[in-house]
């Protein structure tokens, strides 16, 4: 097998435009909501709130 040297500088590759996303930063709450209480319990994926 004879390896061929390229001509030239390789051509320049581009990643293909992806979308934006589907939320504006803008549109999205600073803080969390509270907690619900209650959770805690086997298979709730709630934190356990005491309050």
């Amino acid at each position: 097998m004879t390896y061929i040297e390229p001509d030239g500088p390789a051509p320049e590759i581009t990643p293909p435009q992806t979308p934006g996303p589907d939320i504006a930063p803008g549109d999205t709450p600073d803080e969390l909501p509270p907690l619900e209480p209650g959770g805690g319990d086997p298979g709730d994926s709630r934190p356990f709130d005491a309050s």
